[in-house]
Parts: structure tokens; sequence; C-alpha cells
């Protein structure tokens, strides 16, 4: 599971490598949500087409790489 090394979460991801397709969708056009034991439960699809979507459940640790919740791309993988 994910960690923001800044804030402590570990719920809440989104990509850097993915830009939002519209301005007021944030950041990304990929964000992702995990369960208290890791795993990936849901993600919002900002954009992003069927190919990106696949990358994402083939390496999740690749795409995810900024938090959500505090705007940090300092985000480690166990």
């Amino acid at each position: 599971m994910p960690r923001c090394l800044n804030c402590g979460n570990t719920a809440h991801f989104g990509s850097s490598k993915v830009p939002a397709s519209l301005v007021w969708h944030g950041n990304s056009g990929l964000v992702a949500s995990f369960d208290p034991q890791g795993n990936l439960v849901n993600w919002e699809n900002r954009g992003v087409d069927h190919e990106g979507l696949q990358n994402l459940l083939d390496k999740p640790n690749f795409h995810l790489d900024s938090c959500i919740n505090c705007g940090s791309h300092n985000v480690i993988w166990p």
C-alpha cells in the first residue's frame, strides 16, 4: 500500500503522469483509493483511455505517485 511521507495518507493517490482533462478536476486525470488492507478499491477516471486504466491495474506503484490529501510527490510503496 502506498503511503505519503508528508501527511501519512494511505488511502487516496493520484498520478502526476496523467494530466486532468478538465481544469476543475484538479491535478490528476487518474485518482485511486485504497482500503486499510492496501487493496485498490476504487479509481476515478478523469480522461484516461482504456490503455491507461490497464496500466494502472498492472503497475499502480508506477502511476500513483502523488498524494491527493496534501499534494506531495513524496510517496513510497512497500
